[in-house]
């Protein structure tokens, strides 16, 4: 169980790393 918590918590966190990179990129291409 706790494994699966931890893997849960990463998967967030991975989701949230993407999504900031693809708001950046977004962002950056609004500019151009």
């Amino acid at each position: 169980m706790a494994g699966w918590h931890l893997d849960t918590k990463m998967a967030q966190d991975i989701v949230a790393r993407t999504m900031r990179i693809i708001d950046t990129n977004i962002n950056v291409d609004r500019k151009s």
